[in-house]
């Protein structure tokens, strides 16, 4: 009940009709879909993309007319080319005279202009990495850059009197069809390498199959990965007929008479669906050509100016007011439906692969089928996800009704979010993307263990996206043109338009291959710095305080670039490089070889020592130079002669003779002689005996050596000869060898000439015999020579005799040896209660000592128990 006053009139405590509403202002959220246009059962929205383009003029009203120019938009929400529909130059608003290709931002603003210097232009085109190809009425193609730099150019050799009739380029930018007045059609293919092919398709034939008929329209329909790259097919008309045109083969698709006078075609973009103008009629059907869709009647013969689809729902049909009175458009849908619009001044239809762009004087607008998930997401409240979007709004003002649509999308929680992301993916309004992610958002919170990848996913993307949309950017993507650009392609196309800032913060936002990513970017802007009007030293501080710190960069394609300017700015940027090996590479490019040496020794690595070495021998006017600079580096010196005397002695005795080290040339000669010669009889050591002589100290004695070496040859020679049977190696071995072979053979009387010859010391030559004798197994000559007076004592005679596990031979000498070296070879014959009774007869503690530790390692406690006796 109410209480009333007594004055007529007033209510009293009826405070709470004074409150807000609390979803006022919040109508754009809860029915967007009021500016939704319904198209029978779909239906189709207008995005706003920009509501002024760059070049337009708000205080003069002044802005670019396109009905004067060739306009081409860059797929995948890419750049606008134009430039003046006739050669003679005349003012265009703003614009000014002048014969220009100018290159726009999606935004509309100057990105740069074309001085065009060639001839009549045919058409206007993109292809990838944003390069825009002028093609001329003779057939050339230049590629352009954004810059404005021609990159390439590329001729299609027309016949004879020919021209360009019509151009075409496919949406992926990597094939243009060229249809020439005498019905020629040439392909340009850009391959992954990024060069081009050029093809001539076969020649399409009249009725009769003699005569040649006039081709009407061309269209690329679709390109066929195949073994070479990928195959182009193109659609031609001829005489009321439609080919499918290849390389290999022409095949007919339509029967004669069916479709009349196709004027127009366009291909869906996911190439399941081809559109057909003909007789005023719109025809869609589906790839093979054998079922029709719907066909609609626009009641006008006039070929459209564009004839575009909208993503793969519909296609537009738009005429110019100089065709039809008045800029208008009809959009048939895939069920025969149409909406008609009309414009006030000329726009540009753009197709995309999930709608199209609208450009106009003044705006720029993204024209699409409204998704499915957008409208279960926003319109049809029976939908969970639109139950859970509510829920989210009224749960912000504070409305307990929120509750009972939660409970309502509980039922279907994860997809109700699944809808919700994927309708903000879709969107272009950021508030109400931001409503969309705080439903799908609050709706994670009820639900467990969901996986929220795809959510973070879309929020990092939807991030991204809203830079690029940014009018001074001008890259207004959507969701589905970002994934299939990809992150490199965003990055690629930001480095080409100057924004490294926001290229770079990329790169680091999504962790895209680091190192490759901030190179690219990087490296191009330090070539731009490079190619600025500043000093070279303002450039180098530039440089190093940017880069200088930063891991990850190219700096030797940076100082190629720099070269072009400085060398010496070349050379202080290679320093910033942290790998030697390619610093080294680029400044012997650039003739620094000291440096180059310099950080080669810093570096420690040989390799990159020789490398250099190798080039600057080769740089330098005469060897002598290049070895006095050698002598002062010796590190280098060595690994220089290290490798020469491999495979460049020559370059080494020269290095030696010229810095008077003849010791080492001497040896190095001495070692050649015997590389050189065919046999020992051959054997030349003179040249090594000469450069000994030119030695003050040691000179005589390696003279000396040679000839002592040579005489020795002479004997192993004549030795060989008289002895057949000899070991090969004989010959050449070591006066050590020599006598082991002879005592190993039983030449005992040869060994001991041999020795007395070349004045073999006593101890060295028994050493010998002994060795040889024992592994010859010649045990009779063995103790033949230990019957008598052994300079080296008789423990050898017994080390020897156990080496070849011959005990019995070893006791012979065994009671010749020292007193001090007895006990040990009893031990070593395992006769340890001898050596006890010498180690108690010569009162030696260490000797009693050794053979306690034989004992306990042989477990013999009878000998332990007699030296525990004997040490009471």
């Amino acid at each position: 009940c109410f209480h009333f006053s007594h004055s007529p009139g007033t209510v009293q405590n009826m405070s709470w009709l004074d409150r807000e509403d609390p979803l006022q202002g919040k109508e754009d959220l809860l029915r967007p879909y009021l500016e939704w246009e319904r198209v029978h059962h779909s239906f189709f929205r207008t995005n706003e993309v920009y509501a002024g383009m760059g070049w337009y003029s708000v205080d003069t009203s002044r802005c670019i007319d396109l009905s004067q120019f060739i306009v081409a938009v860059a797929p995948l929400g890419g750049a606008i080319a134009i430039t003046r529909t006739s050669d003679e130059a005349h003012a265009v608003g703003a614009m000014g005279a002048g014969r220009f290709v100018k290159i726009f931002s999606a935004s509309g603003y100057l990105l740069t202009d074309i001085k065009w210097t060639g001839g009549r232009i045919a058409a206007l085109g993109w292809i990838t990495a944003e390069q825009i190809v002028i093609v001329q009425d003779d057939g050339l193609c230049q590629m352009h850059n954004l810059n404005g730099d021609c990159i390439d150019t590329v001729p299609v050799r027309l016949n004879s009197g020919a021209e360009v009739k019509v151009a075409k380029f496919n949406p992926d930018g990597t094939a243009i069809a060229i249809l020439s007045t005498d019905n020629t059609i040439y392909c340009i293919k850009v391959r992954r390498d990024g060069k081009y092919q050029r093809d001539v398709f076969p020649e399409l034939r009249a009725q009769d199959g003699e005569t040649t008929g006039d081709i009407e329209t061309i269209e690329i329909w679709r390109t066929v990965q195949s073994r070479d790259g990928f195959e182009v097919q193109i659609l031609a008309v001829m005489e009321q007929k439609l080919f499918v045109v290849t390389l290999r083969d022409i095949r007919h698709v339509l029967d004669d008479g069916v479709y009349k006078a196709i004027t127009s075609m366009a291909v869906s973009p996911d190439t399941t669906m081809v559109a057909l103008f003909h007789e005023g009629k719109v025809s869609l059907c589906t790839q093979d050509f054998r079922k029709f869709e719907t066909q609609y009647d626009t009641k006008t013969d006039v070929t459209p100016h564009q004839f575009v689809w909208v993503g793969s729902s519909g296609v537009i049909c738009y005429w110019t007011a100089d065709q039809l009175g008045q800029d208008v458009s009809i959009l048939v849908t895939l069920d025969g439906h149409d909406v008609m619009n009309d414009y006030a001044t000329r726009v540009v239809f753009s197709p995309e692969v999930d709608g199209v762009r609208i450009i106009s004087e003044e705006t720029h607008e993204f024209y699409e089928c409204v998704p499915i998930d957008t409208r279960d997401a926003l319109q049809t409240m029976d939908m969970p996800a639109c139950k859970l979007y509510h829920a989210r709004i009224h749960f912000d003002s504070g409305m307990a009704d929120a509750d009972e649509y939660l409970r309502f999308a509980k039922d279907d929680l994860p997809t109700a979010i699944m809808t919700l992301i994927n309708a903000a993916r879709c969107e272009w309004k950021y508030d109400l993307v931001r409503s969309l992610l705080m439903a799908a958002r609050f709706g994670i919170n009820f639900c467990d263990d969901y996986d929220t990848s795809l959510f973070e996913e879309t929020c990092m993307t939807l991030r991204i996206i809203k830079h690029l949309r940014d009018a001074k950017i001008g890259m207004p993507l959507s969701v589905a043109e970002y994934e299939r650009l990809g992150p490199d392609g965003v990055v690629t196309r930001l480095v080409n338009r100057g924004v490294y800032w926001l290229a770079l913060e990329i790169c680091k936002y999504l962790k895209i291959d680091s190192r490759q990513a901030t190179n690219k970017v990087l490296v191009t802007w330090a070539t731009e710095v490079i190619e600025s009007p500043i000093s070279v030293e303002e450039k180098e501080d530039i440089i190093r305080e940017k880069l200088g710190r930063t891991k990850g960069i190219d700096f030797v394609e940076i100082a190629d670039k720099a070269r072009l300017v400085s060398t010496d700015l070349a050379v202080s940027i290679l320093q910033l490089e942290p790998r030697p090996a390619r610093k080294i590479e680029r400044l012997l490019m650039y003739g620094k070889y000291e440096l180059a040496l310099n950080i080669a020794l810093r570096s420690g690595d040989p390799d990159n020592i020789l490398t250099v070495l190798l080039k600057q021998s080769d740089a330098m006017s005469s060897s002598g130079d290049f070895n006095r600079f050698l002598s002062t580096k010796s590190v280098a010196r060595d690994v220089y002669l290290k490798y020469c005397a491999a495979s460049r002695p020559g370059d080494v005795i020269t290095f030696y003779d010229q810095l008077d080290m003849h010791r080492e040339k001497g040896a190095l000669e001495l070692v050649e002689s015997y590389k050189d010669a065919d046999s020992y009889r051959t054997l030349d050591i003179s040249r090594a005996t000469g450069s000994f002589s030119m030695l003050r100290h040691e000179g005589e004695y390696l003279q000396r050596a040679c000839k002592t070496q040579q005489e020795l040859m002479k004997f192993q020679l004549a030795y060989t000869r008289k002895h057949q049977g000899v070991d090969e190696q004989f010959v050449g071995s070591s006066l050590y060898d020599t006598l082991f072979s002879l005592v190993l053979s039983g030449d005992l009387v040869t060994a001991n000439d041999i020795a007395g010859k070349f004045k073999v010391p006593p101890k060295r030559l028994y050493w010998i015999k002994i060795k040889a004798l024992s592994q010859s197994s010649n045990w009779g000559e063995l103790r033949a020579l230990g019957s008598k007076k052994s300079p080296i004592g008789f423990l050898p005679f017994v080390q020897v005799c156990l080496e070849r596990r011959r005990k019995d031979e070893a006791l012979h000498f065994v009671q010749k040896v020292s007193k001090e070296e007895k006990t040990d070879c009893l031990l070593m014959v395992d006769m340890p209660e001898k050596a006890l009774e010498h180690a108690l007869a010569i009162r030696s503690d260490d000797d009693i000592d050794r053979i306690v530790r034989y004992a306990q390692s042989h477990k013999r406690q009878d000998i332990l128990a007699e030296i525990d006796k004997y040490t009471r």
